[in-house]
């Protein structure tokens, strides 16, 4: 039977609802209702100075609490180092509201008070990432939320998994072992409703939509399926992927590689041969010459890989795992010698995007991500922006000759009617790689083919972005949709989106 430990931070003494179990009853209760095969040791932060063995457990869970994470606390500090401590040494760690809040800020992220003043009764987490313990991308899960507070800036190498209009980080994601959520899956209906109704001096009118919202119930069930799923998923020590990590070095490798022969031909481009496949649709012996190289090099060292490229068939393979390959991304710039063009080269396994490289040769730039571990600019982790409102950034537009009607004029009256300002730099890959590392807020295309596109949607997610969800199936076959955002403007940009796009 395996242990988790779960840190208690709130002081029932000083609870409002204090005639009901503490938290750590309402947790035990939660993962009981998915499986018997845990056992638990409870450690109230309050009194105690939590003891290092607590990360020899299977897993963590620190509960929510009526404290804030931004005050001072003799035992606040010590639970910052547990948590920075858990992290290194990779040990199963989840938190919900404070335990959120606490993570993040633990690890380098920042807690501010809700624009939106107090969250109370039920809220609806969607779903934006796909990982093994949580349900598809597009799905919701409703929880019971009590919180003035909430994470505005990601950590480092934190990813949303969960999103809402009102907390664009609902839920987040760090490596292969942490996993957050703002809210409440421990509460029950009857624990809400008195917390709700002692929260009424507080809540003022609002106490009256909180109530309405508690009607709609929680999702205990599943989320308690999810946290189960959790837990034994960050306890699989076969996590890590030899075989992934192999293409990752070879991905690294071979952008640069790639990008050395572009830039021979970017140096004389007058001796370009020069073709038009369509309507601004233009292609080069260079992006020829160097596609081949690539491929010519995966078939070498993964022979049972499946290639999808630009400009040449695809190559069906056996080993689960898929290259796709852009060449020259921006080629229109390139055979003018214009330089905003890159190399993007992304690998998928079983039809989701687990490897990113995208090179700009002319800048000397190097995106580079492997899934669930980052983003990276020159080896150099990187993450998206913090802002709130489109008018506080850049964003990234492209233009698609495959759209029946161009969505762009809209887009732009749209953007600009919201004060933002729009860059279209005809490579993007680079736009989306720009997102990555907080250059544009975001990024928006009505149709994109996968290889212009999933290397630099995972870089953005791997840095903190939030993507509209996709089928990846779908997108390596006929190309798709991309909108992809800092959390602080995705819902913003995406009610552009669904204006434009799909009227």
């Amino acid at each position: 039977m395996k242990s988790i430990a779960i840190l208690l931070a709130t002081d029932q003494k000083t609870d409002s609802v204090a005639g009901f179990p503490d938290d750590s009853v309402r947790f035990i209760d939660l993962l009981r209702l998915a499986s018997d095969a845990w056992k638990f040791t409870v450690i109230a932060m309050h009194d105690n100075d939590i003891p290092a063995s607590v990360l020899e457990h299977d897993g963590v869970i620190i509960t929510g609490s009526s404290c804030s994470v931004n005050a001072q606390y003799p035992w606040l500090e010590r639970l910052f180092t547990v948590i920075r401590e858990a992290h290194t040494q990779q040990t199963p760690l989840f938190g919900c509201c404070f335990g959120h809040q606490a993570i993040a800020k633990a690890l380098g992220g920042e807690v501010a008070a809700n624009p939106f003043g107090w969250s109370a009764g039920t809220e609806v987490t969607e779903i934006v990432r796909s990982e093994s313990w949580l349900p598809a991308p597009g799905s919701s899960i409703r929880l019971y939320s009590a919180h003035r507070e909430q994470v505005v800036q990601l950590p480092c190498g934190a990813r949303v998994v969960g999103t809402n209009a009102r907390c664009p980080i609902a839920a987040m994601a760090i490596g292969k072992n942490i996993f957050t959520t703002q809210y409440h899956p421990e509460m029950s209906e009857d624990f809400i409703t008195a917390l709700v109704k002692s929260m009424q001096g507080e809540l003022g009118t609002g106490v009256v939509a909180a109530r309405k919202s508690i009607e709609s119930g929680s999702d205990m069930t599943v989320f308690s399926n999810c946290l189960d799923a959790f837990f034994r998923y960050a306890g699989n020590t076969a996590n890590p992927s030899g075989e992934t990590e192999n293409r990752t070095r070879f991905a690294e490798h071979m952008t640069v590689k790639a990008g050395r022969l572009a830039m021979e031909f970017f140096r004389d481009v007058s001796q370009l041969k020069i073709e038009s496949k369509g309507v601004q649709d233009l292609v080069s012996n260079a992006d020829r010459d160097v596609e081949t190289l690539i491929r010519r090099e995966i078939n070498e060292s993964f022979p049972d890989d499946g290639i999808i490229g630009e400009e040449y068939a695809t190559q069906p393979g056996t080993s689960g795992f898929d290259w796709v390959i852009d060449p020259i991304d921006g080629t229109s710039n390139f055979v003018r010698g214009i330089p905003a063009w890159s190399v993007s080269i992304a690998c998928v396994q079983n039809r989701r995007p687990v490897i990113g490289s995208l090179l700009d040769p002319v800048n000397n730039e190097h995106f580079l991500c492997q899934r669930d571990s980052g983003a990276f600019l020159n080896g150099k982790a990187i993450q998206v922006g913090a802002s709130m409102e489109l008018s506080h950034g850049l964003m990234g537009v492209g233009t698609s000759h495959d759209c029946e009607t161009n969505p762009v004029p809209t887009m732009i009256r749209l953007l600009m009617e919201r004060d933002s300002m729009f860059v279209r730099s005809g490579s993007g890959a680079l736009g989306l790689a720009y997102v990555s590392c907080g250059r544009y807020l975001g990024y928006i295309e009505g149709n994109m083919g996968s290889w212009d596109c999933l290397a630099g949607i995972l870089l953005a997610e791997e840095a903190g972005a939030i993507a509209h969800e996709f089928d990846c199936q779908s997108m390596l076959e006929n190309g798709g949709k991309v909108v992809v955002a800092t959390p602080g403007v995705f819902h913003d940009l995406r009610a552009i989106s669904r204006a434009v796009l799909e009227t």
